[in-house]
This record gives structure tokens, C-alpha cells and sequence, in this order.
């Protein structure tokens, strides 16, 4: 018996790199229950040679 794949999430953020150097990540944070909105979580990591490394997993 043969298993499929499993399947793969929805991405819900983003890792952009600025004209800076510095790396901008977005995280999808959830919705507000009574507006329904939803929460974006941005944190901006300073350009560097670690910069990769800094970005919280």
C-alpha cells in the first residue's frame, strides 16, 4: 500500500530583502474575532552578515 504526500501548508509570510541590505519579515499573526481582520506581524532585521541567522524561527 502506497502513501500519498503529505500536503504542503498555505505559506503565511514573507521574507523580503531591502534596498538597504536589511531583511523585512511578515508573518500572518491570526484575525481579529470581531472585525475579522487580519494581524500582520513585521519585524525588520539590519543588514549584516548574520542577518539570515537573526530571524527568529
Amino acid at each position: 500500500m502506497t502513501r500519498s504526500p503529505p500536503a504542503r501548508r498555505k505559506q503565511r509570510g514573507s521574507i523580503d530583502k531591502l534596498p538597504s541590505g536589511a531583511l523585512r519579515v511578515r508573518v500572518h499573526g491570526g484575525e481579529d474575532p470581531l472585525s475579522g481582520k487580519r494581524h500582520t506581524l513585521v519585524e525588520i532585521i539590519p543588514a549584516g552578515p548574520k542577518a539570515a541567522v537573526r530571524i527568529p524561527a
